[in-house]
This record gives structure tokens, sequence and C-alpha cells, in this order.
């Protein structure tokens, strides 16, 4: 990585990353082929060791505040929140641990649980990706919060609304904040489920 002509960021062949978030500033440039966080640098080089080469396939780590007993039920919340279907809720994962831990803290929840999702079985979902927080995400997460949202995807990836009471209430404009994704369809639910890895702190 050089040092950029900008200040702060470093050049990466296509894109900035910019080290104090620990992020690029533009989306990964062959899309959700490098998983469906289009703005992380890499995962923990860490947990890539494999030995006896038995990781058969890449696969995307969420992570969800709290310790999740039994099967997933997306419908399970007070809904109007940022992706949500109008009389739908949704269940919310990250890709960013410190996320997940900071969620769980503000909760007082003990745990955060982990999910390993294999990127071939996430490519079978119907998930809409908003690569930034552009125009058409403030519209989505406007109508989400306000409870007058309609789609009908699987998932629906991207940043957070962080101002979410000054846009529901006073009708400010929506400001991004961190990254994460909602799902929907008991289909969804039985992959998280199924690729549940175990409670961590």
């Amino acid at each position: 990585m050089d040092e950029a002509s900008i200040p702060g960021l470093h050049y990466n062949l296509f894109r900035y990353y910019d080290p104090d978030c620990g992020r690029f500033t533009q989306p990964d440039p062959i899309g959700l082929a490098g998983g469906i966080n289009l703005y992380q640098y890499a995962p923990n080089p860490l947990s890539w060791v494999d030995p006896l080469g038995l990781t058969g396939e890449d696969v995307t780590t969420f992570y969800h505040a709290g310790d999740i007993k039994g099967a997933i039920d997306p419908s399970f919340g007070l809904g109007s929140k940022d992706f949500d279907p109008a009389g739908k809720s949704g269940f919310y994962v990250t890709t960013d641990k410190a996320q997940a831990l900071e969620w769980a803290q503000m909760r007082g929840h003990p745990t955060v649980t982990q999910f390993d999702i294999p990127n071939s079985e996430l490519a079978k979902l119907d998930i809409k990706v908003f690569d930034s927080a552009n125009g058409e995400w403030a519209d989505f997460v406007t109508q989400g919060r306000k409870g007058t949202l309609s789609h009908g995807h699987d998932g629906v990836s991207g940043p957070m609304l962080r101002n979410s009471f000054q846009v529901t209430n006073r009708g400010a404009i929506p400001k991004p904040k961190g990254t994460q994704l909602a799902i929907y369809t008991k289909k969804a639910a039985a992959l998280f489920d199924r690729f549940k890895v175990r409670g961590c702190r």
C-alpha cells in the first residue's frame, strides 16, 4: 500500500484505504465476489490459518449482539427499523465485530453470536445491497423508520441510520454509521441457523 496524495489515506491500486476507521473509502471493484462487506480491508489473517486445508470455501463472518438460543425468527422484534418493510421486523447482523460488541454492551448482553456463512450460500439469497449512503439508501431507511417501506428481499445490506429520531420526527437528512445486514425470510433465517458458530465475546 502506498501513501496517497490525500492526507491520512493509503492508495491500494484501485481504491483508498482509511487506517483510522479500518476500511476502504470506495466499494470493492469485484463486487460481492469478495464478500458482502464491500468496504472491508481484510478479515483477521490469523483466522485464515488452515494447516490441514479443511476450509473448503470463502465465508463471510457476521455477528449479532446477544446469544441466540433456538431458531432465528425474523418476525420477532418491534419493526420499523432501517430496512424493515411495513408491518414486519428483521434479524440484524453486522460484519463488524466491534460494532456488535458495542451494541451488546449497550443492551447489557454478555455475548455476541457469530455466523460463518459461505459466500456461495449468500449468493443464493436475494439481498438488496447499498454500497454507500446514497439517495436511494436515504429514501429506503426513511421509509423503513416511518413504517411505509415495501420490499420482498430475503435481506438488505448497507449502512445503518445514525440519526433515526431526527429523520423520523424532524425530517432531517439521513446520516450513515457502520454496516448491517437485515434478514426477513425463513430461507435466510434457516441459512443463518445452519451456519451459527457460537456465542463469542
